[in-house]
């Protein structure tokens, strides 16, 4: 996926979109992550950044609040990829 995503998991009215696991992978030096941390910045509303201990080490995420539905989850991934050159 563009956006570097590997797991998505909804619960709760989250969505939580896990990245690349690997923290010295190409993704996180590419114009799509850049993209992903300009937009995250303009639209604080939309998704924010977190960073979870797992027993694999450190991954980070986007979590979008109020996502119950999966048409939702469709909806907040789509802007994303809009931004995604």
């Amino acid at each position: 996926m563009p956006l570097g995503v590997e797991k998505i998991v909804l619960k709760q009215g989250k969505m939580w979109c896990y990245f690349v696991g690997d923290p010295q992978s190409p993704f996180y030096q590419s114009e799509q992550f850049q993209g992903l941390l300009q937009l995250v910045a303009a639209r604080p509303n939309l998704c924010i950044f977190k960073e979870k201990d797992t027993r694999n080490g450190k991954r980070l995420m986007l979590v979008f609040d109020g996502v119950k539905t999966a048409a939702r989850a469709y909806s907040a991934l789509e802007q994303l990829l809009a931004i995604a050159p």
